[in-house]
């Protein structure tokens, strides 16, 4: 994890004192920390992209040039998902790159909503990873009778890279989702703070109005 990803939390409890404010530099912080993840993101979706294309193209000609059936139908249906896949992250992630207004609840807004559509795409992570799962495994067994996978260590090295990269990629979307959890607790709490303070500043503006002097009492 990056010293950067604690950062949300370090402020929050920052503000857990005795402070009435934000201070200054907080929400500068804030700010700087949300710019900067979107330039990342913007990065991050670019290379998606990329890689999206390419594996795309070798999964096209892998099965235009596949010999059996179930070769083709695996490179086709893979291709597919991925395709899918990829055009809902892309639809996830629309107005996920920079605030609606320049102001600190705004900002803090934009990292809420960054985290609900990343849980909701490592979702879509978890259905792809299945979908994979429910794609090679029937093409392995197929692969083992078929006789491609004569020996047993062959058969036993496939279904064990096949667990193997299967639980990698479990344990990798479980990670990504812990951490989305935690940011998303984290923002929220600090909105609820930002929040929080305008009320106190809206009753100091109340409490700072002059008082009527009190009616002398009937004698």
């Amino acid at each position: 994890m990056n010293p950067s990803d604690d950062e949300l939390t370090r402020w929050t409890r920052a503000w857990r004192g005795d402070e009435e404010r934000l201070p200054p530099d907080v929400e500068e912080a804030v700010r700087r920390s949300v710019r900067r993840k979107s330039r990342a993101l913007v990065a991050m979706a670019i290379l998606e992209i990329i890689l999206t294309v390419c594996g795309l193209v070798v999964l096209t000609k892998l099965a235009i040039r596949a010999s059996g059936t179930a070769d083709r139908a695996v490179a086709f249906s893979l291709a597919a998902s991925i395709a899918v896949f990829a055009g809902l992250i892309g639809w996830s992630r629309r107005g996920t790159f920079r605030p609606r207004a320049e102001t600190t609840r705004a900002f803090l807004d934009l990292v809420i909503l960054r985290s609900e559509r990343r849980l909701s795409e490592l979702r879509l992570g978890w259905v792809l990873l299945a979908l994979e799962a429910a794609v090679f495994l029937p093409w392995l067994i197929h692969k083992t009778y078929a006789g491609v996978l004569a020996t047993p260590s062959a058969a036993l090295m496939a279904f064990g890279f096949l667990i193997a990269m299967s639980g990698a990629a479990a344990i990798f979307l479980r990670f990504l989702g812990a951490r989305a959890r935690h940011e998303l607790g984290e923002a929220r709490e600090a909105l609820e703070m930002l929040s929080g303070d305008a009320e106190v500043d809206d009753r100091n503006v109340v409490n700072s109005k002059p008082s009527r002097a009190p009616k002398p009492p009937l004698l």
